[in-house]
């Protein structure tokens, strides 16, 4: 045992009443520590789970402590902790077992340890190889093919859910124009596979006829009554999933959304441990949280660095997200369904993994989740390589070889069942494909900068609009989030129907800007001027519809329905690139004898040298940089989609470029934007552990007296422990590597303090801002 357990590391030193964990005292009449007491404000009710039925709590809210203080009394502490385990009869089996995967039920958003997973897990391996003969051979084999198994089933079944949302998603977006007279479930390119327009696709003003209304009112009010109808219904989908956290947790995040189990919705706590009263005997205002709503990014990656989400990736969750995400991408929002992918693939595998105990053990489930939520960027771009590098880049924390080994054989998987279904009819699994049959000439190389730092500069831009709606216009909302998403569609079909660009759905607009000019088809939005009057008229349409898709995105992204924020990002991305390359067809025109553009002046009046959808295509990859900070991994998405090996090192370059442009404006990614209200807000659970103080054992034995509780299962006995000399960085390290909840310090072997894992985020994140002022 350690010595003089009241020194304090430095990092821990700091008032009694800070962040950090204090040292405390035996004081007060009944002689316990306020650890013991605490106030009710802070007392934690435990989540619901199936298999501790025998463990449920009992009533002792009228249980007080005015024994003396050498003698516990009936309603003393530890007779209360007693009463929540339950008899020692019913632990016995509890106990008793073997490797004990759940020591206990998890409270929402605490934290789980890697470590005792880790034994527990060592422990089963070791069970199992203890075993002789060929059926002990066979458990072993089997032991270690269903991650494989798992992996195959996970990847088939998201590809077979993202067909089907594009199944739904692609003609309930063209019910805004109109139908087809062939089939509802037809959309206007099914309809008319030959050509763009045809007698089978019949318009809303071909079909209802007003003598008061013209042909584009009639259009016009379609188009916003779709709109709205169908992103209100996305939203009543998602409010389904609202919860109450059963604990005191007061969390303001836009997209932390939560699901525990409905059970305890009709439990009743009164009395002095009630959670829902404040210091001052007044209630808190409990806060809703929604599974289904906004990316799931979030969530995902917060559940994947140890932290209990109940109901998260549920079956409900599964369900509601997928409906909701067809609506909510038919409403032609300002949206996208990349981000939503990541949380139904990690549902998906939740789901499934739970067919296997050997996926009871949290880190194995955590493994096993982040090598299958890369799934999600696999299916909706088409592009597995991407997928894996997505993961690696964005999802996981500490993501082994084995494990990266598993989630390229998952996005394989679900890219063969995407070829196999063959979605888009051209025996082709990506998203779109656009193929650039020129090159780039060396002055090229200066606009593709200004792509890089035009783009960055508008992802940081756009993620401190987003944090500066969150913060003052989105608050009064919080309690509205139906009226909030019926005036954001209000809106969305007001300004977008006017505009060529706007009004299409995003993954479409970015295929449209990406693409080369090619004379033998049809150029229905005009983005392939051949005349110098062509191209100045067509700058200041795509510089609105830019401005209008980036300002609609930012008050979109946080509102309660299924939402991605990469194609939208993208999309405002390949306006400003249009823009830019459209000018730098105008410059060739204006100099065309200057020596650099003499060649490219030459050919076909410059406007066929210079290619304003590979600048897009450019600019889209930049400006999801700037938003996202991911860098390699968007370089592969668009060589995956482009197949232009041609234009591998501007692309590069100019994500280079952004990445460095993006962290100078604003530090923090879109999502760890988001995060950071969460953990502003997280209980730090310092009170559920610390007790640094030195009690003479003689006060122990007579204010504790005789335990009638075993409570040496439920004891770490050998804590992760580092000296207290170690640099920040280390423990940083031990936090992301190791996973555990708190981390012990000794000094030449005594106990010097501990720091818990969110009090440790929130101190690094305040002395981060301590610095930025």
């Amino acid at each position: 045992m350690m010595r003089n357990p009241t020194i304090l590391t430095p990092l821990l030193s700091q008032a009694p009443n800070s962040d950090f964990c204090p040292h405390t005292t035996l004081n007060g009449e009944n002689g316990r520590t306020p650890i013991l007491e605490r106030p009710p404000h802070q007392s934690r009710v435990p989540s619901y789970v199936p298999e501790y039925d025998s463990i449920a709590t009992k009533d002792n809210s009228s249980a007080t402590f005015k024994a003396d203080r050498y003698r516990q009394s009936k309603g003393s502490w530890i007779l209360r902790l007693v009463g929540l385990i339950g008899p020692m009869t019913s632990m016995k089996k509890f106990v008793g077992s073997k490797h004990m995967d759940k020591p206990f039920p998890f409270d929402q958003l605490t934290s789980t340890d890697w470590v005792h997973d880790s034994i527990v897990d060592a422990g089963r391996i070791k069970e199992l190889k203890s075993g002789k003969g060929i059926e002990s051979h066979l458990q072993i084999i089997f032991d270690k093919s269903q991650a494989w198994i798992l992996c195959a089933v996970v990847g088939i079944l998201t590809a077979f859910i993202s067909v089907g949302v594009n199944l739904f998603e692609a003609p309930m977006f063209d019910w805004k124009f109109g139908v087809c007279a062939n089939g509802y479930l037809f959309s206007e390119k099914k309809c008319c596979p030959i050509q763009a327009h045809c007698d089978d696709w019949k318009s809303w003003s071909t079909i209802i006829h007003s003598s008061y209304l013209s042909d584009v009112s009639v259009q016009f009010i379609a188009y916003m009554c779709i709109t709205v109808v169908f992103a209100t219904l996305a939203c009543l989908l998602t409010l389904t999933t609202k919860t109450i956290l059963p604990n005191t947790l007061p969390t303001l995040a836009s997209d932390i959304n939560l699901t525990s189990n409905p059970q305890l919705r009709s439990v009743s706590y009164v009395g002095p441990l009630d959670p829902t009263l404040d210091q001052t005997g007044a209630p808190i205002e409990a806060m809703p949280y929604y599974a289904a709503a906004g990316s799931g990014i979030v969530e995902v990656r917060v559940r994947l660095s140890g932290f209990i989400f109940h109901g998260l990736l549920g079956f409900k969750t599964l369900v509601v997200k997928t409906l909701a995400l067809i609506l909510s991408v038919s409403s032609g929002l300002s949206l996208g369904k990349e981000g939503p992918f990541v949380h139904i693939a990690a549902c998906v595998g939740n789901i499934v993994c739970g067919t296997f105990s050997k996926y009871d053990n949290d880190r194995k489930r955590r493994e096993f989740l982040g090598a299958i939520a890369s799934v999600g960027v696999a299916v909706t771009f088409g592009a597995p390589m991407s997928g894996i590098l997505f993961g690696l880049e964005e999802i996981a924390h500490f993501l082994p070889t084995e494990t990266l080994f598993r989630t390229f054989f998952c996005c394989i998987s679900s890219a063969l069942t995407l070829k196999f279904l063959d979605q888009y009819g051209a025996q082709r699994i990506a998203m779109f494909e656009v193929r650039y049959y020129y090159g780039w000439e060396i002055f090229e190389l200066f606009p593709f900068i200004v792509i890089g730092i035009l783009g960055g500069a508008t992802g940081a831009i756009f993620t401190k609009s987003f944090r500066v709606w969150n913060s003052s216009v989105r608050p009064s909302f919080l309690r509205k989030p139906l009226l909030e998403v019926f005036l954001v569609a209000s809106v969305t079909g007001l300004v977008s129907f006017w505009n060529p660009f706007t009004k299409l759905p995003v993954s479409k607009l970015l295929y449209h800007l990406a693409s080369p000019c090619d004379n033998t088809l049809p150029d229905d939005l005009g983005i392939c001027p051949q005349t110098i009057n062509g191209l100045k008229s067509i700058i200041p349409v795509l510089a609105i519809a830019f401005l209008v898709k980036g300002l609609l995105t930012v008050i979109t992204f946080s509102i309660k329905v299924p939402l991605g924020i990469y194609i939208p990002s993208m999309a405002i991305g390949s306006l400003e690139g249009r823009i830019i390359g459209h000018a730098m067809q105008l410059v060739v025109l204006r100099f065309p004898d200057s020596p650099i553009f003499k060649t490219c002046a030459a050919n076909v009046g410059g406007l066929t040298c210079i290619i304003p959808g590979a600048y897009a295509f450019v600019a889209a990859g930049t400006t999801l940089c700037g938003v996202t900070r991911l860098s390699v991994t968007l370089t592969v998405i668009l060589l995956e989609l482009s197949g232009s090996l041609e234009h591998v090192l501007p692309i590069s370059f100019a994500i280079i470029v952004a990445k460095w442009t993006a962290d100078a404006i604003e530090p923090l990614s879109i999502y760890v934007s988001d995060l950071s209200k969460v953990l502003d807000r997280l209980n730090d659970e310092s009170q559920g552990f610390c007790l640094m103080t030195n009690i003479p054992t003689n006060e122990l034995e007579m204010g504790l007296g005789f335990s009638p509780a075993n409570l040496a299962a439920y004891v770490d006995p050998a804590p992760l422990t580092v000296d207290i000399r170690s640099p920040t960085n280390l423990v940083h390290e031990c936090f992301m590597k190791l996973g555990p909840r708190y981390i012990c310090f000794s000094r030449e072997g005594d106990f010097a303090g501990m720091i818990h894992r969110t009090t440790f985020v929130t101190q690094i994140r305040k002395l981060g801002k301590k610095k930025q002022q």
